[in-house]
């Protein structure tokens, strides 16, 4: 998911995947540059007769033809956010302990890990891509949101920058019928808005 995401932004990394013309495929590798870093496209290899058809089909291209291409990300994304919902989860129990454990939302939040309500991940996890760091260390940085929810951002230090995640998790307080709305609601209230994070060192 950090690959991934690194190259959207245009990191100058690579990903794999295939272009088409005319039906004739070709295996690629797409890089997605910014800034000073150029985008490429390079087809490591296919078959001499393939590949021979395929830059004819390249040379003859005019305006309004189309050419096809698919790049996989390799990675399942409910996957990758259950682990963030399981982060944020055990980060509460550090905290708080059996308290939220035995709570109906804790009881919730498992639910959710385990498989069940596969629907709601994606409230879990809302993507902030936006967030403004200060002297910040801790790799797991809790923050409260009114009495209801915790934001739990994820800091991750990755080869070429640091990325962050974000988890939102309902407050032990929060009965397990009302989770869904609350995450919900804040999810709503936080999309969209810029989020400035300042932590002492």
């Amino acid at each position: 998911m950090i690959d991934a995401h690194n190259w959207a932004d245009g990191d100058g990394s690579s990903l794999e995947g295939e272009v088409a013309i005319g039906g004739i495929k070709v295996p690629m590798r797409l890089a997605w540059g910014a800034a000073e870093s150029p985008n490429t496209m390079a087809i490591p290899g296919a078959k001499p007769k393939t590949l021979a058809d395929f830059q004819a089909l390249a040379r003859s291209l005019q305006d309004g033809d189309k050419i096809h291409m698919n790049v996989s990300f390799d990675f399942i994304p409910s996957r990758a956010q259950r682990a963030l919902v399981r982060i944020g989860y055990l980060t509460l129990f550090e905290s708080y302990g059996y308290q939220y454990v035995l709570s109906g939302a804790g009881k919730r939040v498992r639910r959710v890990i385990d498989g069940d309500d596969a629907d709601q991940l994606w409230q879990f996890t809302p993507e902030l891509r936006n967030i403004e760091e200060t002297k910040i260390t801790n790799p797991i940085i809790i923050t409260p949101v009114g009495s209801v929810a915790h934001l739990i951002i994820v800091r991750i230090s990755a080869a070429k920058r640091t990325c962050h995640y974000a988890v939102v998790m309902p407050a032990s307080s929060v009965p397990e019928g009302s989770v869904p709305s609350v995450i919900s609601e804040i999810v709503t209230r936080l999309q969209g808005n810029q989020l400035a994070i300042q932590v002492n060192a």
